[in-house]
This record gives structure tokens, sequence and C-alpha cells, in this order.
């Protein structure tokens, strides 16, 4: 049936995702070709390209998966918890440092892609401004109840911000090791409260 046709067509899509993401993982974005992906995926070359147009294009849609994730991983949750800022800052900021960590090799890729393709500088650019977006929308709403510091520019304090976070989540996969991971996710929460002035009673150090 079309509907079996196209579940399966579904299926291979994204067998071919899952293995492009192994080989550019494996061996980077310049070295991967076509083929390796092809045979990692257990289909025909050929059949590659009912799916994709190249390389790129197959990329381009990891990079968009990740970038949904890292939005999930700093957008409020359930577990948040009314009032208690300082403790969900701590969450979202861990969130953020696993989700990095989880797939760094492929951000670090796709940084260094950046360099040489307008759309995947695009993506990144769209996701770091989305990102300080709502950091931006967070700290106003705190310094409207007079949590934070009403004298911080919150869209300059929100970009500085991630900008920490994104490069130190970088350096510290580019050398992994380097840091405790515990104290990493700790330090930029108190930072972060620090820089805004956060006025929280419950906020937590765990």
């Amino acid at each position: 049936s079309a509907a079996r046709v196209n579940g399966k067509g579904e299926r291979t899509r994204q067998a071919i995702v899952v293995a492009a993401r192994a080989v550019f993982e494996r061996v980077g974005y310049l070295d991967a070709r076509v083929s390796d992906i092809a045979a990692e995926a257990g289909i025909a070359h050929g059949s590659f390209y009912t799916y994709f147009p190249s390389k790129r294009e197959v990329f381009q849609e990891i990079v968009l998966d990740v970038g949904r994730e890292i939005t999930a991983a700093v957008s409020h949750r359930d577990e948040d918890v009314a009032g208690a800022h300082g403790a969900n800052l701590d969450r979202a900021n861990r969130r953020y440092l696993d989700t990095y960590r989880r797939h760094a090799r492929i951000l670090i890729l796709a940084d260094q892609m950046a360099v040489v393709d307008d759309e995947i500088q695009t993506f990144r650019l769209q996701g770091r401004r989305k990102h300080v977006e709502r950091v931006t929308e967070t700290i106003r709403r705190l310094q409207d109840g007079g949590q934070a510091d009403g004298d911080i520019d919150a869209l300059t304090a929100a970009g500085l911000l991630v900008a920490m976070l994104s490069n130190f989540a970088y350096w510290s996969s580019i050398a992994p090791g380097e840091y405790d991971d515990e104290l990493s996710a700790r330090t930029a929460t108190t930072i972060w409260a620090r820089t805004i002035g956060l006025r929280d009673r419950n906020r937590s150090s765990a």
C-alpha cells in the first residue's frame, strides 16, 4: 500500500540521517563521502539521492535537529518551579551543557562549516539569536518583578551570558576532562545569578 511505501521511505530517510551523523562524527564533514553514508546506512549508493541531493542537505538536517534539541534544553519545562528562579536557571544551564556535550562533534563541525556555508551560518545565528531573546525576556521579567538588577541592560547581559556558556561548552568539548562537569554547571549558574543581581531566596546551588 502507499502508506507502507511512505513508511518504508521515511525509515530509509531516517536511516540515512543516522548513518550520515555517524560518518560525519567519525571523519568530519569534508572527508565524508556519499558512498560512505550509503554503506553505513546499508543502501545502494544511488538510493541516497532519492532522499537528499548531496551530503550538504543531510548535514543541514542534522544541524537543525540538534538545534531543536538545544532550544528544548533551554526552554521552560514542567519541572520549573514558580519563583525558584535560581534553581530553574541552574536546571536550564545543566540541560544546555549536557545537550551540547552529547552533540559536541556535530556542533563543532557546524561552527567550522558556517565559515564557508551561508545556510549553516544562518541556522547557527538564528539559534543563537533565539537563545539570547529568551534569556533577555527572562531577565526583563525578573527586573520588572524586582528580582534582578534594573540597571543592567537585559539584551547586552543576555548576549554576554549566552556567549560565555556556549563558548565554555565549545572549548570544554574540544579538550574534555579539563573541567569538572558538576563544578562547571554550578559555577555557571553562580556567575549568571551574580551578573544579573538575582534576588531569589530559593536559589539552589545543587
